[in-house]
């Protein structure tokens, strides 16, 4: 091999070198950061199960071991959230998050195969619930429900997030104070007119404490 050839050899391999090292630097101040970042995103509490763990995946699967919950946990906690949902809100404040937790909550049911989230159940229970704010609506949109059920056409039986979507409607409707943005619209008329009083007496307060000359000025 000739000289040149033997430069341009060498200027390769020097090349690819610069970049292996480039990027095992890379990767060591990536791997570094997520070490501190792990270090400082979890509690104090949690620091001695970490301390003697040097990689960031020795310190994820330790945490994991003893924070993550196993599935059964999992299932356990959430089939209690459903049965919680059963029973309607009375507080006026709480119906529409109450009624948006009924997705969010069976949507976690579903992704692992909770059995009460199973078939039509969720409709049911979901009206069943509903009698407490409106009676004759759920009683109405159970009686379809029924007789889906005995005609065999439960594939016609509307979705879950359709009666949610419904009965919220409904409510914003007929009991528009029955929901909590209307709640919230209360409230804020009633800040702003004792805003508006508190500033109309401190102008009148204002006016009464200005000195008047004697001579009416």
């Amino acid at each position: 091999m000739t000289s040149v050839g033997v430069q341009q050899s060498y200027y390769w391999e020097c090349n690819q070198w610069e970049r292996r090292h480039s990027k095992y630097h890379t990767k060591k101040k990536a791997m570094a950061n997520l070490n501190t970042d792990i270090s400082k995103t979890i509690a104090v509490r949690y620091i001695h199960l970490i301390k003697d763990h040097k990689t960031p995946y020795n310190r994820l699967v330790t945490l994991k071991k003893f924070l993550c919950l196993t599935d059964a946990t999992c299932r356990c906690k959430l089939a209690d959230k459903y049965n919680a949902l059963k029973t309607a809100l009375q507080a006026a404040k709480k119906v529409e998050q109450w009624l948006a937790n009924w997705t969010y909550i069976t949507a976690q049911g579903k992704a692992v195969s909770l059995l009460e989230t199973d078939g039509n159940r969720l409709q049911e229970d979901f009206l069943i619930a509903c009698k407490a704010l409106d009676q004759e609506y759920a009683t109405s949109c159970l009686r379809k429900i029924f007789k889906h059920e005995a005609q065999g056409t439960t594939a016609e039986i509307s979705s879950l997030e359709t009666y949610v979507a419904e009965v919220t409607t409904y409510l914003r409707r007929t009991k528009p104070h029955s929901t909590g943005l209307a709640v919230s619209a209360a409230e804020l008329e009633i800040a702003k007119l004792t805003e508006t009083l508190s500033t109309g007496r401190g102008h009148h307060d204002s006016a009464r404490l200005t000195p008047t000359c004697i001579c009416g000025k």
